[in-house]
């Protein structure tokens, strides 16, 4: 009676030693990145590295192991290890999506010649996967090749209608071509993501075009969203001057070219340095009478960039009507 009790006991011991382990291993992949993230997330980065070289040295043909070993060297910029981590990977799983996605990243993204090989080869594991699509677009259009590139992104929103990469590079590729597109994609770029930078594009198509008054409005909606943009106070500024121009009334010329002013002192305000908000503030002085601002605007150019021939022309013009 007493030994079987003992058997039993061992049994039971073992089943449960049996079961622990199965649920352990099943998890261990979970727990390590659990645990590597945590380190990230306080940045100790040589708790993280010491960590994951550990669990490689034992496993070091454990797709998930490769996978974080390349995730944490990846955010120390030791690409390298991560690189071939990545390419570990697929030798032991070529089909590995994750992996071949990887890759793809890491050689677009710091210009690899194997870029395009790695595009095309995850593309044959997956043919309709976003990064590698977009990532294909983008290579096309950098070879100029913009109706490929565009073709590329509309197959891209044909598998993820809201994918805000693709619909940001078609608003963007449109615009370049003044096409009235862009519109319909900036609109449904911006309800999904609305951005500073989205309305300055948006804002920038219509500029382009000499729809003024749009592009002001687009330009209010960026600053409205970061205040520190000086390119988008420069183009509301260049809006308003070219209004101005435009206006045979004298009133309403003046009223726009000290919004113009406005907005021009507020791009300086924000960097110190912006010669064109310089050049285009000192010819907004010269059409309010303000000689005396506009030689001194003039020669600010001159200190940001000696030599620079639109503001020695700007004073010698100044000077010569005084």
């Amino acid at each position: 009676m007493k030994h079987s009790i003992v058997i039993s006991s061992l049994l039971f011991i073992c089943l449960s030693l049996v079961i622990y382990s199965i649920f352990f291993m099943n998890d261990s992949g979970n727990n390590n990145s659990k645990i590597i993230d945590q380190y990230i997330e306080r940045e100790e980065f040589d708790f993280a590295i010491n960590y994951i070289d550990s669990i490689y040295d034992q496993n070091p043909d454990d797709i998930s192991v490769l996978i974080d070993r390349a995730e944490v060297y990846y955010k120390i910029n030791e690409t390298k290890v991560s690189k071939d981590s990545w390419e570990r990977c697929l030798e032991i799983d070529p089909n590995n999506v994750i992996c071949a996605e990887k890759l793809v990243e890491l050689y677009c993204t710091i210009g690899e010649v194997n870029c395009d090989l790695s595009i095309d080869y995850l593309l044959k594991i997956d043919s309709k996967n976003i990064t590698a699509l977009n990532f294909k677009a983008k290579l096309e259009k950098d070879l100029g090749n913009i109706d490929d590139a565009i073709k590329l992104y509309n197959k891209t929103l044909e598998i993820d209608s809201r994918n805000i990469n693709a619909i940001e590079e078609l608003a963007i590729l449109y615009t370049n071509n003044k096409n009235v597109l862009a519109i319909d994609y900036y609109d449904k770029l911006i309800s999904l993501n609305p951005t500073s930078l989205a309305y300055y594009n948006y804002g920038f198509y219509f500029q382009i075009n000499n729809d003024f008054i749009n592009a002001i409005e687009k330009y209010k909606l960026s600053v409205s969203l970061n205040r520190n943009s000086p390119n988008s106070y420069y183009s509301m500024g260049y809006c308003y001057f070219s209004i101005a121009l435009s206006s045979i009334n004298n009133n309403e010329r003046r009223k726009f070219f000290e919004e113009a002013l406005i907005s021009f002192n507020k791009t300086i305000s924000l960097n110190g340095s912006y010669l064109e908000a310089y050049y285009a503030r000192a010819l907004c002085y010269v059409e309010l009478g303000d000689k005396k601002s506009a030689i001194e605007d003039f020669k600010f150019c001159l200190m940001i960039e000696p030599g620079y021939e639109p503001a020695m022309i700007g004073i010698a013009d100044v000077e010569k009507n005084i």
